[in-house]
This record gives C-alpha cells, structure tokens and sequence, in this order.
C-alpha cells in the first residue's frame, strides 16, 4: 500500500523503511505517477476503470472458475477506491452475487503490521477505519486466495510501486511465512507503467503475478 494506507480502500501510510534495506527508487517516482493519476478526468477514468473490469471479466472466467475451488469458496480480496484510484465496484458488484466467491476488503488493524481481510458483501454495513478508510463492521477474518491490490506505478516485470507502508509487503510475507500461496494482482492505469530501467526495487519489495490496467495484462494474464 503506500500513501493510502488500507489496501482495501487506498489511504496515506506512512513509510516502510529499514536501516538495512538498500534504498529503492520508489520515493523519487510517486509524486509524478500520483500526479499523473490525478491529472485523467472524470471521463477518462471512468472508461478506464470499464476497460480494467473488463479484462478482469475476461480473467474471471478462465481463472476464477478453475483456481481454487476444489473445497470451499474461493477468497477474493480487493479494495475501496480513494481519490484517484481505480475504481472496481461495479465489478465488485457483480462478482457478488456469484455463489461461489467471498468477496474481502483488507482492514489496518495496526500500524506497521500485517492486514487482515473481513468479508463483505453488498448487505455487509461499513465503518471508517483507520485513516478514514471504510471497512465491512465486522471482527471477522478471511483469508484470501486471490488479492486485488492497488499500484500507483508497475514496470513491465510486474514490480508494483504502492504507496510506501509496506502493508500488503508485510502481510504477504506472513503468508509466505505460514505457507500460504496467495495469487497476487496489482491494479492500475496504464499512466503509471515505468520505463525499463527506471525503478530498482527494494529488498523487502514483492513482485506481483500480473498487473492489470486499461491497456491489458502486464506481462500477461494469470492463470
């Protein structure tokens, strides 16, 4: 996450930094992708978002329906848009009445920990968290199989660039820790694609399985 905090709904975190760690070139590329990201109008964006939550359509259907499902339903997490950043309700929506899927938003429970996921549902009542951002009123945790998560910038090897907390970082360490595989998709505007060579990240940095934005799959869609 980064500068938004809540993975679930995009808010302001506060840095993920470590005396140890090599230093990345993040920080210095933030201002001009959210810059970037917030100089698209309404318009623009709105048929952007259309464009991402058709490609997820499309990714539904041959993963969704294969990956996952051999017991249970299958977790989807995603996240409450804030400002500028992509919008996938309407397809949230959706995807809620399919019997098969829990849908999650990822909740901030501490500061500089790992997040945890609660359940929602178009029924589910919502509260502000923290750094305002809204969250399913619930003490429920779920954990998912799949995790939408927002990027402010990508490079073309699925390096995602979030918001500078370290939060998702954090929380799909633990999962790695306790042996959980979690497919990971960060989600975009084309806007923020980096040019090769122009970011380095750091160690504590997680590649993603793919990226989608308006322009497609970067490097390609997951399985």
């Amino acid at each position: 996450m980064g500068s938004r905090i809540a993975s679930a709904t995009g808010a302001t975190e506060a840095g993920y930094t470590s005396a140890s760690a090599p230093a990345d070139t993040a920080a210095g590329l933030r201002p001009r992708l959210r810059a970037a990201r917030e100089a698209m109008s309404v318009a623009v964006r709105e048929a952007a978002n259309a464009a991402i939550a058709a490609h997820l359509d499309e990714w539904a259907v041959r993963g969704l329906t294969t990956n996952g499902r051999s017991g249970g339903r299958l977790v989807l997490a995603a996240f409450w848009p804030l400002g500028a950043e992509p919008d996938l309700r309407d397809w949230l929506f959706r995807q809620s009445f399919d019997p098969d899927l829990q849908l999650a938003l990822p909740v901030v429970v501490q500061r500089d920990a790992p997040l945890v996921f609660r359940p929602w549902t178009l029924d589910t009542p919502m509260r502000t968290g923290a750094y305002g951002i809204a969250e399913p009123d619930t003490d429920t945790v779920v954990v998912p199989d799949v995790i939408l998560l927002p990027a402010v910038g990508f490079t073309a090897q699925a390096d995602r660039i979030g918001y500078g907390g370290g939060y998702y970082d954090r929380t799909l360490a633990g999962f790695d820790a306790a042996g959980r595989k979690v497919k990971t998709i960060a989600v975009a505007y084309a806007c923020g694609l980096l040019a090769e060579g122009t970011h380095v990240p750091a160690s504590h940095d997680r590649r993603v399985d793919a990226v989608v934005s308006e322009a497609g799959w970067t490097p390609k869609m997951p399985g």
